[in-house]
């Protein structure tokens, strides 16, 4: 059976399910390295956690990249064991029956299939304690938060009228929806800039850019898988603006030197805020052998989409015909561009494919009507984002008062 990781609740972490290698005795050896809150932190954990890690990370498991990533690995044990032991505190617990339908809904698989799962994963080689306690935390810190600040989290009808004033103002302005990952300059600029690099390399390797940000980032934004969601052009600094203005949707930014950090961004999309349902359009595609000479000289003769192109000069090695509603998404990352800079009646550039050379007519735009966001859509982000800073903040405020002591480097 297999089993599809797919992020849920506060981003739970994602796990490993097909791991090639058996485990080594360097795993099975169990050594203490460290406690947090007198709660025992072993090298078995750490290992493990390392080694679910790399391979999640589709990285190869050797030294180098073990280290890149232990710090994170380790980072991530602790607060998982500081969630657990403040649930311990405030005697708050979840029951098996809530673990196992938390970890269905994430892994995709009926809870009466249970057994299969906990087979699935001990075939794999995968410590399914180890699952279970990082879903645990999870869990425990999401009734934490929910004990501790949901009562109290309120979005005030003013909040509601500023930002939908914001969006009001901006209709029919660009729209980024980004991903970011962010290292602090907190303690050392050189420090700083090591990890940023180190995270660029994993970027470079075709690592996915989400669980990356879920690991390495300093930004609160590291539970969504360092997802911004949808973000005015106005509201950008100019670094990041320009950067996002020259980049194609997927691609990922070179490494962005901020006043307090380091950072890198992901284009997952981009849009004119307001804009209802998917842009699409009704164009004429003329085409010819790249050989055509006079191909340009009869784009110059082509002014409306009601012309008798065939009888116009020129026209005898032209193929055209019409296409009608067709989305924009459907054509390459360099005719989009080029389709969004044009209206109706107006051509685009000449573009050249294989032994051919081909350019668009518009006759008709579709998608481009406008409306406005609900008002609800506006309080539940307002309090996403409320409660994530408060998640974070807490967590940090109980690191600092913990007693933790490591063994390790």
């Amino acid at each position: 059976m297999t089993y599809k990781i797919t992020t849920a609740l506060s981003k739970l972490i994602i796990f490993l399910f097909f791991v090639v290698n058996d485990v080594n005795a360097s795993d099975e050896f169990e050594l203490l390295i460290g406690t947090v809150d007198e709660q025992a932190l072993t090298s078995y954990e750490l290992n493990q956690r390392i080694k679910i890690l790399i391979n999640t990370l589709q990285l190869e498991d050797n030294i180098g990249n073990r280290d890149k990533v232990r710090e994170s690995a380790l980072e991530k044990l602790i607060e998982d064991k500081l969630k657990i032991s403040e649930a311990k505190k405030l005697e708050i617990t979840i029951s098996d029956s809530e673990l196992d339908l938390f970890l269905s809904n994430v892994f995709k698989f009926p809870v009466e299939k249970k057994i299969e799962f906990s087979n699935f994963l001990n075939d794999q080689g995968i410590d399914e304690d180890i699952v279970r306690e990082q879903a645990r935390a999870e869990l425990l810190w999401n009734k934490i938060i929910n004990q501790r600040f949901a009562g109290f989290i309120t979005v005030s009808e003013l909040e509601i009228n500023e930002e939908k004033k914001i969006y009001d103002n901006n209709i029919g302005s660009v729209q980024f929806n980004f991903s970011e990952i962010l290292v602090n300059k907190d303690e050392s600029k050189k420090d700083a800039l090591k990890k940023i690099q180190q995270i660029k390399q994993l970027l470079d390797q075709d690592t996915k850019f989400s669980t990356v940000a879920s690991r390495f980032s300093d930004s609160p934004t590291r539970l969504q898988g360092g997802v911004l969601g949808w973000v005015f052009s106005s509201q950008l600094d100019n670094l990041t603006r320009v950067s996002l203005e020259n980049m194609l949707v997927g691609q990922t930014s070179k490494i962005i030197e901020m006043e307090n950090n380091y950072k890198i961004i992901k284009l997952n999309n981009k849009r004119i805020y307001g804009q209802k349902g998917n842009k699409e359009y009704d164009i004429i595609n003329f085409s010819s052998p790249k050989n055509n000479d006079n191909f340009i000289k009869f784009m110059n003769l082509i002014t409306d989409c009601s012309q008798d192109f065939k009888s116009l000069e020129f026209s005898e090695k032209i193929n055209f015909d019409k296409i009608e509603k067709i989305e924009i998404s459907d054509f390459s990352d360099e005719i989009q561009k080029n389709l969004n800079q044009k209206t109706v009646g107006e051509k685009t550039k000449i573009f050249n494919k294989n032994n051919n050379q081909y350019f668009f007519l518009i006759c008709n735009i579709f998608g481009t009507e406008i409306e406005k966001i609900d008002e609800k859509i506006i309080e539940n982000n307002i309090y996403s984002r409320k409660i994530r800073q408060l998640s974070r903040t807490h967590l940090n405020k109980i690191k600092k008062i913990a007693n933790i002591n490591i063994g390790i480097e």
